[in-house]
């Protein structure tokens, strides 16, 4: 399993306050209401975020975007790209606003590098560079957190049994 902790050096992590409508401002959202993008730019303005985390591919560049997030969907999220249970051990409390980017490395899931694209992707740019860090020094450096390998207990599925056998079509 990977533990999500804290880096040493504290989260950098905008607390936000949850609003009434998806679409108001946040640390994540610029004065126009849409999403602030990582240095470099995705190309384009995209539509403002909802709550939650929304992830992005690009050639070679993952973007993710979230407005008054829990820690719970980071955890989720990382679950999902790294194909390994995530635990959380960072203590944060609240609803949060940040935007991750990275390059896809080996331990990223490469599944995931499909769909869902922003639209026009193909005119976007710039693409991902070899400046652009992996996830792992991506969630160090730009929201002050750390995933490291540990040993823990692990959710699984144990079927006893099937009583029905499968029939052909």
């Amino acid at each position: 399993i990977y533990a999500l902790g804290l880096n040493g050096v504290g989260s950098k992590l905008k607390p936000v306050q949850p609003s009434v409508t998806a679409d108001s401002g946040s640390a994540s959202l610029d004065e126009a209401g849409l999403p602030k993008v990582p240095p470099g730019g995705l190309g384009r303005k995209v539509a403002p975020l909802g709550k939650g985390i929304t992830t992005f591919t690009m050639a070679e560049r993952v973007v993710m975007m979230a407005n008054e997030s829990q820690i719970s969907s980071l955890v989720a999220t990382l679950e999902r790209f790294l194909d390994r249970q995530v635990v959380d051990r960072t203590g944060l409390q609240g609803n949060f606003a940040f935007t991750l980017s990275f390059r896809p490395d080996e331990t990223v899931k490469l599944t995931l590098l499909g769909p869902p694209r922003l639209p026009n992707s193909d005119s976007m740019t710039p693409n991902a560079d070899e400046s652009d860090p992996g996830l792992f020094s991506a969630l160090k450096e730009q929201l002050g957190l750390k995933l490291e390998s540990t040993k823990g207990p692990v959710r699984t599925l144990f079927v006893e049994s099937v009583r029905k056998r499968p029939t052909e079509n």
